[in-house]
């Protein structure tokens, strides 16, 4: 499965509630999930039951794309969001050699991707 943007939120939940039908259905099937630009999509305790689930998810996310700091983590809200799979993070993408990406990878929402790479240089154009 894959999607895009809020395409890719879609993505992400319907493996996850396809796999716990089949489950219940005792037709155990693997997932495998890519997404690109994924906004954050669900609370800790639901992620952490995504990740029990046995799917695999890889998100891919471009430094400067708004879309997947949506919505924003911050710690005065009552309701926080997070990220369930694998990110890999394109930290920069060299001009001169598109063969060579600049990349981190990480779990889930973890510090050293994209949740650690704030930049106020978000920009629509990187979201397409």
């Amino acid at each position: 499965m894959t999607g895009i943007s809020y395409g890719a939120a879609v993505a992400a939940i319907a493996s996850y509630d396809l796999k716990i039908y089949l489950d219940h259905q005792n037709l155990k099937r693997e997932f495998i999930v890519y997404t690109f630009g994924e906004p954050r999509i669900g609370n800790k305790e639901f992620t952490e039951d995504f990740s029990k689930q046995n799917l695999t998810i890889f998100r891919l996310v471009n430094q400067a794309d708004p879309f997947p700091h949506l919505p924003p983590r911050c710690k005065i809200t009552v309701q926080r969001y997070f990220h369930p799979g694998h990110e890999i993070f394109i930290k920069s993408m060299e001009k001169s050699s598109r063969s060579q990406l600049n990349i981190l990878t990480c779990e889930g929402d973890g510090t050293t991707c994209s949740l650690n790479q704030f930049t106020d240089k978000y920009h629509l154009s990187q979201h397409l």
